[in-house]
């Protein structure tokens, strides 16, 4: 097989995997929404999260195999878990209180347009005239997204909630960042399961700390959206990612 064919099935299949992780992630903001009329914010995180823990550990045994993390990856795995999968999903989660899903999802993912920039910045990658071109477009679009002419600057809940949501922006980016700097040993998919389960035990300790003992309205809807939150929202999204 000649290797632009091997190219082109490359590209196919990364092609695919993105689409399910724009469908997973972005689905998913409707869904975080709806959780909160059922169980506090960031208990709903951590609910996930354990869902997405089995899950991951059982596709690592069945297909790719399961295997410790090692020394070298600790750094990254740690600020994967830190920035992303804890502090991010925290704020976000909290803003959804305030702001609508839609608004949110926007907001939350302008990680992409702070992780070129935080990468020109601390590793030396070059910003061509086409990444600048685009960065310069989506920020406009951030303007006239936000637009400070029109928002309510007297709303103090809606200024945090919007704040909330950049600052996980920023701390993704972050993330993302050291992912792109790191020399890996491991695969990030043999780090996921081990993520999630580190993920699991802070947002818990997170959860207590500021909501308590779970107070959650167990019935058919809470757990289909839990599971769907937990599977395909951040699981497989993982896994395509």
């Amino acid at each position: 097989m000649s290797e632009a064919v091997l190219k082109s099935r490359r590209n196919t299949r990364a092609l695919l995997l993105l689409a399910v992780v724009v469908l997973a992630w972005g689905s998913m903001w409707p869904v975080n929404k709806a959780m909160l009329a059922y169980m506090p914010p960031i208990w709903s995180v951590a609910l996930r999260t354990y869902i997405s823990t089995v899950t991951l550990f059982a596709i690592s045994l069945l297909f790719t195999g399961l295997k410790a993390p090692r020394r070298a990856d600790a750094p990254v795995l740690v600020s994967m878990v830190v920035l992303h999968m804890v502090c991010f999903t925290i704020l976000s989660q909290l803003a959804l209180q305030i702001v609508p899903a839609g608004r949110s999802a926007v907001l939350a993912y302008t990680s992409v347009l702070w992780a070129p920039i935080g990468a020109a910045l601390v590793l030396g990658e070059s910003l061509s005239l086409r990444r600048v071109l685009g960065l310069g477009i989506g920020i406009l679009g951030l303007g006239a997204i936000f637009n400070p002419f029109t928002f309510d600057w007297s709303d103090r809940g809606a200024i945090g909630g919007n704040a909330m949501l950049l600052l996980a922006a920023i701390l993704w980016a972050a993330s993302i960042v050291h992912n792109r700097g790191h020399v890996w040993r491991s695969t990030p998919f043999q780090l996921a399961p081990w993520q999630a389960l580190l993920a699991s035990v802070l947002l818990t300790v997170a959860a207590l700390a500021i909501e308590g003992p779970p107070v959650v309205t167990w019935n058919a809807e809470s757990v289909t959206l839990l599971l769907f939150a937990g599977i395909p929202g951040t699981a497989i999204a993982y896994w395509a990612a």
